[in-house]
């Protein structure tokens, strides 16, 4: 399937379609500089041949969230921290509360970036949780 294809079939937003639906998928991943439009991507296609299992997402999501954290406002930092930390203690034990405290430190995270238009770093905060929450 061609890549813009797959982009309008699985709801992508119009700026990141109009972006990238003329490029291959090797292309995308190779010149997007919006690590959100990578996030979103990448949680549609994680699991499937040639792509990381949950586990190997919720890394990959926390990742690239303590990266965004230079564009958080100061105080706003410990509680997206506190998301990251609780998704990757849910990688290393995956018990329901460990998934329960993810859940709820991204969700806060996520609530608490958004507020002060921090949107790459309540995304990564939002897609810890849900690939945390997905299995």
């Amino acid at each position: 399937m061609k890549f813009g294809n797959w982009l309008k079939e699985n709801g992508a937003c119009k700026e990141g379609f109009n972006a990238h639906s003329h490029q291959t998928e090797q292309e995308f991943w190779n010149t997007c500089n919006r690590g959100d439009w990578m996030l979103w991507v990448a949680q549609r296609k994680y699991g499937t041949n040639g792509w990381p299992d949950h586990l190997a997402f919720v890394k990959i999501a926390c990742i690239v969230g303590r990266r965004s954290l230079i564009h958080c406002r100061e105080n706003d930092k410990a509680v997206c921290e506190a998301a990251y930390d609780t998704a990757e203690k849910f990688i290393e034990s995956q018990t329901e509360e460990n998934r329960n405290a993810a859940n709820s430190a991204a969700y806060a995270a996520a609530y608490a970036a958004a507020a002060n238009a921090y949107y790459t770093a309540a995304y990564a905060a939002y897609a810890a949780s849900a690939a945390a929450n997905a299995a």
